[in-house]
């Protein structure tokens, strides 16, 4: 009885102070890099985006042009895919070089690429930035945070959590991602 009058004391107290102080740590903080993208809506930033929506509305679609978009722009990518294969994904964001060729044409037949002239050449400067993988463990995903300046999670629910309860190993990896975020 007094182990839990304590810890709820803390609690309470945690949750009763206000935030004056933070201030000048917050003035000394970096300053977040922007990135550009064509999803105009949408300001893309530092941090931990979580996307999720019914199946076929675009969210692979959004976070492969978010990989090609942070490549273009320098930063190294590492795309964790729970759902597609690995040549998918590659297939899908050479269409985004091509002005003729479906991700679907380039998937059923990967030597096309070279019929297009630059598509080849676009796709790998573009992949010098990328890792595509599938499958990642939480704690292999943590592990990469040290390699990688942006991690893309596709179809998060699918990765493996270790719990019987999924909604609770959900609730784990989310604090692990989050915590990444914020003690960089």
């Amino acid at each position: 009885k007094e182990a839990f009058k304590e810890w709820l004391e803390a609690r309470i107290k945690k949750y009763k102070t206000f935030d004056d102080t933070y201030l000048e740590t917050f003035k000394k903080r970096i300053p977040l890099k922007y990135f550009k993208t064509d999803i105009p809506k949408i300001k893309i930033t530092e941090g931990l985006y979580v996307i999720s929506g019914p199946p076929g509305v675009g969210k692979t679609t959004m976070g492969i042009s978010l990989v090609d978009h942070f490549s273009q722009q320098g930063e190294s990518v590492l795309y964790c895919n729970y759902d597609l294969p690995k040549d998918q994904i590659i297939a899908r964001l050479a269409s985004r070089y091509s002005s003729m060729l479906s991700w679907e044409e380039i998937e059923a037949n990967p030597r096309v690429i070279t019929a297009e002239r630059n598509l080849e050449e676009s796709l790998k400067q573009c992949l010098k930035n990328v890792k595509v993988t599938n499958n990642l463990t939480p704690s292999e995903i943590k592990y990469c945070g040290k390699y990688y300046s942006r991690i893309v999670i596709d179809y998060i629910q699918r990765v493996p959590n270790y719990e019987t309860d999924k909604v609770r190993g959900l609730e784990m990896l989310m604090d692990m991602l989050s915590d990444m975020t914020s003690n960089e």
